[in-house]
């Protein structure tokens, strides 16, 4: 959780700083940040439900089984695969 805040805030710090060193851009860089933020608020909640649905339907020792740390490079092919389904054309 802190390694996660530091990063924030890094990330953070890293955006103000480039946007006082190039202030003609931070116009654009607030419409496409507000439009990702308006995206991913309409996509979230079927988001959550999926995840639900998941945790109900689908056993977790068949989850460690196929992408735990025993896995191995298969638990790595399978991820990767799964990702790939996930790809948007777009």
């Amino acid at each position: 959780m802190k390694q996660d805040l530091a990063f924030f805030r890094f990330v953070l710090s890293v955006a103000i700083i480039l946007i006082l060193i190039f202030p003609e851009k931070s116009e654009d860089v607030f419409a496409v940040s507000f439009n990702f933020f308006i995206e991913m608020i309409l996509i979230l909640p079927a988001i959550v439900m999926l995840m639900g649905l998941f945790t109900v339907f689908v056993p977790r020792d068949l989850v460690v089984r196929y992408l735990g740390k025993e896995s191995g490079i298969r638990g790595i092919f399978v991820a990767m695969l799964m990702g790939l389904c996930l790809l948007d054309s777009t």
